[in-house]
């Protein structure tokens, strides 16, 4: 990551790194966890990496499963809940390091696994991202994506992202399925499966984990109360249940394998 883009990262996830001890399930819930994790191909002699993983609630989740797992992320106070959390657990498997998912601090071909949740909508430049999965995946090797996705209408996909950014500024921009789907083909993988499922969140817990400022907050409540309305869409299909207003977003995840 360039400097800019690095500091806007840091930035967020510095202030929100005390959410992720709780883990992820804080944030999409223990089934929709449980079913990301259950289409990882995972081995008992697999050597994995979790890319952009902050805290590590992938990694952890993984570990029983593999022969070790490091976690890569660029921001530490994110790193240290995650050290925190595997001593917690008395997980021993799994290592943490600070690095750059640009320029993975990592030889060629070193994993038997490379996996990245819920990180590649923070990548100004995602091409060059999973090109450096690919990279350090070992011929043969797995690399896995699991993001949410935006939709694949090009009016719906910018006012998608525009909620997205305003309320998270760590956000780049969410790809569309067939947009992630092509960025992975054009490193040089293929893509040996892909799911799909919803994501339904209460808006209220949407802007408060992201620690979204009032204003930013303010403006996404009146975009989708409008949207709900029968005003401008905002590409996340709100909704209202006993008085609840909630988000539904799509999770892909795409397994793909490199040549060899």
């Amino acid at each position: 990551m360039g400097d800019r883009e690095l500091d806007r990262v840091q930035a967020a996830f510095t202030r929100q790194a005390g959410h992720w001890r709780a883990g992820a399930a804080a944030f999409i819930g223990a089934d929709l966890a449980d079913w990301i994790v259950g289409r990882i191909p995972a081995t008992a002699d697999d050597v994995a990496l979790d890319v952009a993983g902050g805290s590590g609630q992938l990694a952890l989740a993984l570990a029983p499963r593999l022969s070790s797992v490091t976690v890569v992320d660029a921001t530490e106070a994110m790193l240290e809940q995650g050290r925190n959390a595997a001593a917690d657990a008395g997980i021993a498997n799994v290592t943490f390091r600070r690095g750059n998912a640009y320029a993975l601090p990592f030889a060629d071909g070193a994993f038997d696994l490379v996996a990245c949740r819920f990180s590649v909508h923070h990548f100004e430049k995602p091409a060059v991202a999973i090109a450096e999965m690919c990279r350090v995946a070992r011929p043969g090797g797995h690399v896995v994506i699991a993001d949410l996705v935006a939709p694949e209408d090009a009016s719906l996909a910018a006012a998608f992202n525009g909620l997205e950014q305003a309320r998270d500024p760590s956000h780049a921009a969410f790809l569309s399925a067939t947009a992630l789907n092509e960025a992975i083909r054009a490193a040089g993988l293929h893509v040996a499966s892909s799911d799909e499922r919803w994501l339904k969140s209460e808006v209220d817990d949407w802007l408060s984990f992201a620690a979204a400022d009032e204003a930013a907050a303010m403006a996404a409540r009146d975009a989708l109360m409008a949207d709900l309305r029968g005003g401008p869409a905002t590409g996340m299909f709100p909704s209202v249940d006993d008085g609840v207003v909630s988000i539904n977003r799509q999770v892909v995840v795409l397994v793909a394998r490199k040549a060899g």
